[in-house]
């Protein structure tokens, strides 16, 4: 079909995903940004121990799709077992959302490839923040790896 596929390498990797505000909201929405980027967290942990029960909470709320269900399953997993290739393992010891200037130009670098980005022009001072990484991680993510653990198949 004439698409050029990239693999995103785990190691270096740059982020998997990225969460942007305007510093605005920061300001005036700082415990709703606190939360949201908690629950990426607590979810990423659950997800790591145990990627089908993932898939089956993502069934839960969005709806099982239709089909072949154990193909279904088999496809979700291994989704999610490449996806948390890229994502900070629970037993890393950075914390939860931590990214240095090098791990941002870095994955400037890998961005901008294809859309003409110099990762030398960027003012990464003006990129982010790791003001909020304090309260992130007041995040139970020991919790996730419990219930992740502790999950039964409907």
């Amino acid at each position: 079909m004439g698409f050029k596929f990239r693999i995103f390498p785990p190691n270096p990797s740059p982020a998997s995903a990225g969460f942007v505000v305007h510093e605005d909201m920061l300001k005036t929405q700082r415990a709703d940004i606190v939360k949201l980027t908690q629950s990426i967290a607590y979810s990423s942990a659950f997800s790591q121990v145990n990627p089908e029960a993932a898939v089956y909470a993502f069934w839960q709320l969005f709806g099982k799709p239709t089909g072949d269900a154990d193909k279904l399953l088999s496809n979700g997993i291994h989704a999610v077992k490449r996806n948390s290739e890229l994502w900070k393992k629970v037993d890393d010891s950075r914390r939860w959302g931590e990214m240095s200037e090098a791990d941002w130009r870095a994955n400037v670098e890998f961005m901008g490839i294809e859309n003409g980005i110099d990762a030398k022009a960027v003012d990464y001072s003006k990129l982010f923040t790791t003001e909020l990484l304090d309260d992130i991680n007041k995040v139970d993510t020991a919790a996730a790896v419990k219930a992740a653990r502790e999950w039964k198949k409907p």
